[in-house]
C-alpha cells in the first residue's frame, strides 16, 4: 500500500473483505477504540510519531462545502486528523474557492477548541465556549474574512473520561438536583479545566488548505489559542491523567495496525459498522460498552450524561437521562419519554441555517423537563448516517456560490424546484437515510427501558427501535421553518421518506408552541410500508 496521503485516503480494504487480512483490520481497529476512548492522547502520540518517522502529514483535507448560518455564509472544509481519525472543521469565512490562497496576508484566524456539553447540550457555568465560538463568527461576518479552526476534541482533547472527571469533580447530587461540589471551608472545588491542543496538529490542518502561518493573524479576541506561543496553550495537570495507565506494547502495536484502516472509515463509513456489527452478533457480542456517567446541569435542567462507546464503529455516544440515574428515575421503565437524536454539528454548533436539528434537540429538552422525566439518545450519525464526506457532498449539491459571494439554493433545472437535502444526497450518490437504530435499541435494552413515547417524526427510528423488543408510542414533533430552506426539506421528507410532517410545516410560518409537539394515537402509527 502507498504510504502517499492521498492513496491511503482512497484505499478501501472492503473492497477485499474476503482477504485474510481483514479481519485483522477489525481486530486492530476494536483495539484502538479501546484504547482511544480513554486515553487518546496516548494513541495519538504513537500514530503522530509513526507518521513523522515516515514523513507524512498529520492531517488532510478530505472535502469541503457551502453552509449558510445565521452568522453570515462560509465554506466548511473538513480536515482528517491521521493521529487521531477524528474529522475537524475548518470554517473560511465567504468562497474559499474564489480565494488565491497564495495571496491570503493578514486573514483573521480563531483556534476554537470544541466543547460538546457546552455548545450541544447547553451545560451551564460554561456557556463562555459556545459564546466565545459564535463571537469570533459574528466578528468575522462583519469584517468579511477570517477563518476558524474547529478541533472537535471529546473532553477538550483529552477524552470523554476526562469530561466525565470534571463533571464529578465539579458536580454532586443533593436531593433531586445537582450543586457545586465546596470544600469545608464553603470553597468551590476547582476542576481544573485545560483544553490540550497538539500544536503540531494544529499547523497541519491549516496547511493542509495551501494556507500557511506566515499569512495569518489570531483574531482579537478571549480564548484564541495562538500558534506563536513557544510554550503552547495551557496544558493538562495531574488531575486529568489521575486514572491514566500506560499502553502496554501489544496494544501499541495493534494501534500502529490500525492506523491505514482509520482513514478508511471516513469514507463509506457504513460498510465497516455493517462489518463490525455483523462480527460482534454473529459471536453473541454486546454492540456498545458504557464509558461513565455524570451530572450534567444545563439551561434545560439537571441531567445525568452516560457515555457510551459504540464498538461498530469507535465513536461515542451518550444517553441523557433526566434528573439523577442512581436515584431510579426511570422507575419501571414504562410509557418513558425518549427521543433518538443524531449529531448535526453543523446546526448544533455553528447555527446553520439548512435544517432545523439544532430546534428540535432543544425543544425536545425543554418538554423533558416540563414532564420531569425522559430520555435523549445523541447518537454519532452525522449526515443520516452517511458520515462528514457525505454531508459535505450533500451541502455542495444543495448549495452554491452566486457572482457576488452569497450562497443560494440550486434549483431543479427542470422544474424550478429548491434542491433539497434528499435530492442532494440521492445526486450525490448516497441514499437520503442510512441510519441503524440497533445500537440505540440496545442502549435502552441495557436502561431497563420496556415502552417509550418516541419524539419523532421518522418512520424508520419507530420500526428500529420496535425491532428491539421495545414497545413504542409516536409523539410527533414540529419545528416551524425559519426559512425556505428548511420548509423544502420538510416537504421533502414528508413526501420522500415518509416523515409525519403535515402541510402545515411546509411553508415559513408561525406556529404556536403547543403545536410543536403532539402524541399520535393508535398503535399503527407510522408503520413502514
Amino acid at each position: 500500500m502507498s504510504t502517499n496521503a492521498m492513496d491511503r485516503l482512497q484505499y478501501n480494504p472492503y473492497l477485499e473483505r474476503e482477504s485474510a487480512a481483514f479481519l485483522d483490520i477489525l481486530i486492530a481497529r476494536a483495539a484502538f477504540q479501546k484504547w482511544s476512548w480513554m486515553h487518546p492522547v496516548e494513541t495519538a502520540a504513537i500514530l503522530k510519531k509513526q507518521l513523522l518517522a515516515n514523513n507524512e502529514s498529520l492531517s488532510v483535507k478530505i472535502n469541503d462545502g457551502p453552509v449558510p448560518t445565521e452568522f453570515g455564509d462560509w465554506t466548511l472544509i473538513g480536515i482528517g486528523d491521521k493521529t487521531s481519525g477524528i474529522i475537524h472543521a475548518i470554517l473560511f469565512k465567504g468562497d474559499f474557492h474564489a480565494v488565491d490562497q497564495n495571496t491570503l496576508q493578514n486573514l483573521p484566524v480563531f483556534i476554537h477548541a470544541g466543547d460538546h456539553f457546552a455548545e450541544t447540550y447547553h451545560e451551564t457555568n460554561r456557556d463562555f465556549s459556545k459564546r466565545r465560538l459564535h463571537k469570533a463568527m459574528q466578528r468575522m461576518k462583519i469584517e468579511g474574512s477570517g477563518l476558524i479552526i474547529y478541533l472537535k476534541q471529546e473532553g477538550l482533547g483529552s477524552s470523554v473520561g476526562f469530561d466525565l472527571a470534571r463533571l464529578n469533580k465539579s458536580y454532586v447530587w443533593y436531593k433531586n438536583r445537582i450543586v457545586v461540589r465546596r470544600d469545608s471551608s464553603g470553597k468551590k472545588i476547582p476542576a481544573h479545566v485545560f483544553s490540550y491542543v497538539d500544536l503540531d496538529i494544529v499547523r497541519s490542518i491549516l496547511e493542509s488548505t495551501g494556507i500557511y502561518q506566515d499569512q495569518i493573524k489570531p483574531l482579537d479576541i478571549g480564548g484564541n489559542i495562538s500558534l506563536d506561543d513557544p510554550n503552547g496553550p495551557d496544558q493538562p495537570d495531574q488531575f486529568m491523567y489521575a486514572d491514566s495507565t500506560l499502553i502496554p506494547e501489544d496494544a501499541e502495536a495493534l494501534i500502529k495496525q490500525s492506523a491505514d484502516s482509520l482513514m478508511t472509515t471516513w469514507v463509506e463509513p457504513w460498510k465497516s459498522e455493517e462489518d463490525m456489527r455483523k462480527n460482534l452478533l454473529e459471536r453473541s457480542k454486546s454492540l456498545t460498552r458504557e464509558i461513565g456517567s455524570a451530572p450534567l446541569p444545563t439551561e434545560f435542567g439537571d441531567w445525568t450524561i452516560v457515555a457510551i462507546g459504540d464498538k461498530t464503529n469507535g465513536l461515542v455516544h451518550h444517553a441523557l437521562i433526566f434528573g439523577n440515574l442512581k436515584s431510579n428515575v426511570l422507575s419501571d421503565g414504562k410509557d418513558i419519554l425518549v427521543r433518538l437524536h443524531s449529531s448535526c454539528h453543523t446546526s448544533e454548533t455553528f447555527h446553520a441555517e439548512n435544517c432545523e436539528c439544532r430546534q428540535e434537540l432543544e425543544l425536545t429538552m425543554k418538554k423533558i423537563q416540563q414532564e420531569g422525566r425522559g430520555v435523549i439518545l445523541y447518537l454519532q450519525q452525522e449526515g443520516r448516517g452517511n458520515g462528514v464526506v457525505g454531508k459535505l457532498d450533500q451541502l455542495r449539491g444543495m448549495f452554491e456560490w452566486d457572482d457576488k459571494g452569497k450562497i443560494q439554493q440550486r434549483r431543479n433545472p427542470n422544474t424550478q424546484e429548491r434542491v433539497d437535502t434528499v435530492q442532494a444526497y440521492i445526486e450525490a450518490g448516497y441514499v437520503s437515510e442510512r441510519r441503524d437504530f440497533s445500537v440505540a435499541g440496545e442502549m435502552l435494552e441495557n436502561f431497563g427501558i420496556k415502552s417509550v413515547r418516541l419524539i419523532t417524526n421518522n418512520p424508520r427510528k419507530i420500526a428500529g427501535i420496535r425491532q428491539s423488543g421495545v414497545t413504542v408510542r409516536p409523539v410527533a414533533i414540529h419545528v416551524p421553518p425559519p426559512n425556505e430552506i428548511v420548509a423544502s426539506d420538510l416537504k421533502a421528507k414528508a413526501l420522500e421518506d415518509g416523515h409525519d410532517i403535515p402541510p402545515e410545516f411546509w411553508t415559513v410560518h408561525t406556529i404556536s408552541e403547543e403545536d410543536l409537539m403532539d402524541p399520535i394515537e393508535g398503535d399503527d402509527a407510522h408503520e413502514v410500508q
